[in-house]
Order: structure tokens, then C-alpha cells, then sequence
């Protein structure tokens, strides 16, 4: 004869539960410090690029970007993988104690866009992590196969996002400023047209075991 245990979920507000993750979006944590940079000088060019390699926007020079853009990737993988949220939004049902996904995808934007703006390297780290954010939600929210709620939660939060950013009356930069009208164009463009939307191809480096063997 077999037992069953019956498990119960603590309840643990999301801001607890995934605080790690906020702080892994963080530009503090994503942007390269100077130093490394300064050491990664451009590819000979009989030397081409390995599966070990960033992918670039800037040629043959390091982008210090991608570093932050691919860990974001990963963290956003993981907060929003479907199901996941599928079970978020039953298991807040069952018990309001337990966070929802609304609650999830505010804290996202919380620490993320909406979060303050910073300058120099961190903010372009920033405003490109901002992007991975956006994308996701978008890659969600746009395809029919996800569950509807899921969905529907996701469209929500990227409306909330567009009236939250058309209300920042004076971005601190030209780049803020153009950041922000990119998003508005995008949010309207996918809104009309969800499947229009189009994720960015993207190659992340692999794991260990590193290092060419042949």
C-alpha cells in the first residue's frame, strides 16, 4: 500500500521567492567591468568566431552587451517558461496567499524598466536588458499555443508598460528617450499584428566543458 504526502506551498510573496532573479537583471550585476573589457581586443581575422564566441552587433569587436543580453535571456527563460505561469495563476487561485502571475510581472517591470534610469555603460546594459524583458513577453503573449490566461496576462502587463512609459514626460538622455519611443512603436506594432512579431535569432556560447580539443 502507498502513501501520499500532501503538499502545500508556503506563502511567500514573489518578490521573496524570485528576489535573486530581480537581482540577477540588475545592470550592476550584467554590466563588464573596464578592466576585462580592456582585454578583449578584436579577433585576428584568420582567427574566426568558435561556439564558444558571443554573438556581436559591433563586428569584429567584443559587444559588451551581449555578456548581459544572454543572461538575461536565461533568467527570463526561467521566470517565464509557460507552464510555470500556467501554474502560478491556478495555485493563486486555490490560495490568494501564493503569489500570482500579475504580481510576478510587476516585479519584472519594477526592476527592470521601471526601475531608475542609469548612464554610461550601465545604462546601455540596462536599456538592453529592458529589451530582453519586453521581447519575452511579447514572445508569450503573441503565440496562440500558450495557455490563454497566461496570455492574457501578458498582454496586460505589456499595456500597463506602454501607459507607464507614455507618462515619462522627460527621459534623462536622447538614448532614454529614444529607448522609450522604440518600445511604444514596438508595443502598438505588435499589438495590431501579434504575429508579427519575430524573436531575434540568438547564439549562446556553450557550457563547460570549454576549450577546442582537435
Amino acid at each position: 500500500m502507498t502513501h501520499r504526502r500532501r503538499c502545500r506551498f508556503l506563502p511567500i510573496s514573489s518578490v521573496e521567492r524570485c528576489g535573486r532573479c530581480w537581482r540577477r537583471l540588475s545592470p550592476e550585476a550584467l554590466t563588464p567591468p573596464e578592466h576585462l573589457l580592456a582585454l578583449m581586443s578584436p579577433r585576428p581575422p584568420e582567427y574566426g568566431a568558435t561556439s564558444e564566441s558571443f554573438s556581436s552587433d559591433t563586428g569584429k569587436a567584443f559587444d559588451a552587451l551581449k555578456p548581459a543580453v544572454e543572461a538575461a535571456l536565461l533568467s527570463m527563460g526561467e521566470i517565464l517558461r509557460p507552464q510555470r505561469m500556467a501554474r502560478l495563476i491556478e495555485y493563486h487561485a486555490r490560495d490568494p496567499q501564493l503569489p500570482g502571475l500579475d504580481e510576478v510581472l510587476s516585479a519584472v517591470l519594477s526592476a527592470t524598466w521601471k526601475d531608475r534610469e542609469r548612464t554610461g555603460l550601465q545604462g546601455a546594459v540596462q536599456r538592453a536588458i529592458d529589451c530582453v524583458v519586453l521581447e519575452s513577453l511579447f514572445g508569450i503573449a503573441a503565440d496562440p499555443v500558450t495557455c490563454p490566461q497566461v496570455r492574457a496576462a501578458c498582454w496586460l502587463g505589456i499595456s500597463d508598460l506602454r501607459l507607464w512609459i507614455q507618462a515619462q514626460t522627460s527621459p534623462p538622455t536622447p538614448e532614454w528617450r529614444a529607448h522609450f519611443s522604440l518600445a511604444i512603436w514596438d508595443i502598438y506594432r505588435i499589438e495590431r499584428d501579434p504575429s508579427s512579431f519575430k524573436a531575434r535569432p540568438r547564439v549562446t556560447p556553450r557550457g563547460e566543458p570549454m576549450g577546442d580539443f582537435d
